[in-house]
C-alpha cells in the first residue's frame, strides 16, 4: 500500500472513532451534501415565509407612492375630510376604498384612483350599508375594485353602464374564512329582506367576491345577469323562506 493510500486510510479510520460511526468516507462526505442542502432549504423557507406575513406593508407603501408620483396629496386630503364629515371614515382603509381593482396590472391602468369630487356623494350610502349590514353578516371585508374610469371597466370586463364608473359600488371579500354557500345564504337573506328598503344592488361572482352598490334594487351573478344570481338558486331560495 503506498504513502498515498495509507493516509486516507487513517483519515477514515479517524473520521469513523470521533464520529463514532460505521460509516465509510464516502457515506460522510453524501451525509454532509444532504445536510448542508436541508439547511439550505430552510433558510429560504424561512426567508419566503417571512416576506409574506407583511402583505398589508407592501400595499401600503405602494399607495403612498402612487400619491406621491401622481401629486394627489391635496385632493386626498379633501376626499379624506368629506368621509370623516360623512362619518364613513372607517370602514375601509383609505388603499383600499380608492383601488380600481386588484386587476389593473393587466389593462395598462393605475392601482388606484381618486373620483371626481362631484361624485364622492355616491360612495356614502354603500359604505353605511357595507358597515352597519355587511361586516356584521359576513365579518371584516377587503375592498377589491371601487372607482373606475371607462378603460379599465372595460379592460376587467365590467358591465356597460357599471355603477363603479359613477363612484356607487364596491367590490368585496371577506377577509376571514367562509365558505362560499355560506356567505351566498347570508348575502341573499339580507337582500331578500332588506334590499329594496335599503336599495341594493348585490352581484355575486366566483370564489367569494362580490359586489355592493346603493343605485338600485337588483341582484345578478358572474354574467351580470339577473337570470345567473346565486339567490336564484334553490338553496338560496329555500333558506331566505325558510
Amino acid at each position: 500500500m503506498n504513502l498515498s493510500a495509507r493516509m486516507r486510510r487513517r483519515v477514515c479510520i479517524s473520521s469513523r472513532l470521533v464520529l463514532h460511526s460505521t460509516y465509510s468516507c464516502k457515506h460522510l462526505e453524501a451525509a454532509d451534501f444532504i445536510m448542508s442542502r436541508l439547511f439550505l432549504g430552510f433558510i429560504l423557507f424561512w426567508f419566503v415565509t417571512g416576506c409574506e406575513q407583511t402583505p398589508q406593508k407592501i400595499v401600503t407603501s405602494d399607495f403612498e407612492n402612487w400619491v406621491e408620483r401622481h401629486e394627489q396629496s391635496s385632493t386626498i386630503n379633501e376626499f379624506q375630510a368629506f368621509l370623516l364629515d360623512n362619518n364613513v371614515s372607517d370602514v375601509f382603509p383609505l388603499e383600499q376604498l380608492l383601488r380600481s381593482d386588484v386587476r389593473w396590472y393587466r389593462c395598462g391602468s393605475e392601482p388606484f384612483m381618486v373620483p371626481p369630487p362631484d361624485e364622492w356623494p355616491n360612495i356614502v350610502e354603500t359604505l353605511k350599508v357595507t358597515r352597519d349590514v355587511v361586516v356584521p353578516l359576513v365579518g371584516a371585508v377587503e375592498g377589491l375594485s371601487v372607482y373606475r374610469d371607462p378603460k379599465i371597466n372595460n379592460c376587467i370586463g365590467g358591465a356597460s353602464r357599471s355603477y363603479h364608473m359613477q363612484f356607487f359600488a364596491i367590490d368585496m371579500r371577506p377577509i376571514g374564512k367562509m365558505d362560499r354557500e355560506t356567505l351566498i345564504l347570508k348575502l341573499c337573506k339580507f337582500h331578500k329582506k332588506s334590499g329594496k328598503r335599503l336599495n341594493v344592488g348585490l352581484g355575486i361572482y366566483r370564489a367569494t367576491r362580490f359586489h355592493i352598490d346603493t343605485a338600485g334594487y337588483r341582484t345578478w351573478g358572474q354574467d351580470k345577469k339577473a337570470s345567473s344570481s346565486p339567490c336564484l338558486s334553490d338553496v338560496a331560495v329555500q333558506h331566505q323562506t325558510g
